[in-house]
């Protein structure tokens, strides 16, 4: 899919199972999150996302988490977060 002139694809697509009759459940792994990029996907395939849920940014799951709510990271978290940044940054620099 082409998304503001880029190609755009999921690195991972499943299907989970059926909700209700003609309604799907799938899971979507993208690396970027460019906007509306899932639903785009979805659409170009003649789909339609009715619900869409994050589950995981970067290394954090997000677990038990309402929308609009927040909590602290743990130390663990936090540690996973720097070095998930940093793998990120050496990955840009060695590309330039």
């Amino acid at each position: 899919v082409l998304i503001e002139e880029k190609r755009i694809k999921p690195l991972e697509f499943r299907e989970l199972g059926v909700e209700k009759k003609g309604s799907y459940v799938y899971e979507v792994v993208v690396k970027e999150g460019v906007k509306r990029e899932v639903r785009k996907m979805v659409a170009a395939l003649g789909g339609k996302v009715l619900r869409l849920l994050r589950i995981k940014f970067g290394p954090l799951e997000l677990g038990n988490l309402r929308p609009g709510e927040i909590r602290e990271l743990t130390q663990k978290e936090k540690k996973k977060l720097f070095e998930f940044a940093k793998k990120a940054q050496e990955k840009i620099s060695s590309s330039l």
